[in-house]
């Protein structure tokens, strides 16, 4: 799913970036999919998965 959402200009000031703008919009979907619908609890979501994602590497979960 990366693939398609790689070609995303971010606009954001690069001071203070954690996740790029890909990881972000990946993880929004997959929040919603497993049922977020609000803001806060979309970004505890993406909080809890983050970690292991970081530690397994990006390309382990987002491979197309």
């Amino acid at each position: 799913m990366k693939k398609y959402f790689s070609d995303l200009v971010d606009s954001r000031d690069n001071r203070g970036l954690r996740h790029t703008l890909v990881d972000i919009v990946v993880m929004s979907i997959y929040a919603v999919l497993c049922g977020y619908t609000d803001t806060e609890n979309m970004a505890f979501f993406m909080k809890l998965q983050m970690a292991p994602i970081y530690y397994y590497g990006q390309s382990f979960y987002f491979s197309a």
